[in-house]
């Protein structure tokens, strides 16, 4: 399920707030949030071992999947909220 984030992550941008780059994260995000087993810390975790960026680093490809991570959790949580 994961690898729908292959294309964004295959970006040399992907780490950057970029419009574009947001856009493709979430175009490829809405076509797994609604699946019931999509849980994102896996997608975290996905992406964490795709770009070979470790949990304990403190730089910014890390925090830009967690940033990643918060989002997709909120969208989640927003979505089941409201059915």
């Amino acid at each position: 399920m994961h690898n729908i984030f292959d294309n964004f992550l295959d970006k040399d941008t992907w780490h950057k707030d970029h419009p574009g780059d947001n856009a493709m994260f979430y175009s490829a995000l809405s076509q797994v949030i609604d699946d019931e087993s999509f849980c994102s810390d896996e997608m975290a975790e996905y992406m964490r071992n795709r770009k070979n960026v470790s949990r304990d680093n403190n730089d910014i490809f890390s925090f830009r999947i967690q940033t990643l991570q918060s989002a997709a959790l909120h969208i989640s949580d927003y979505k089941k909220l409201i059915g």
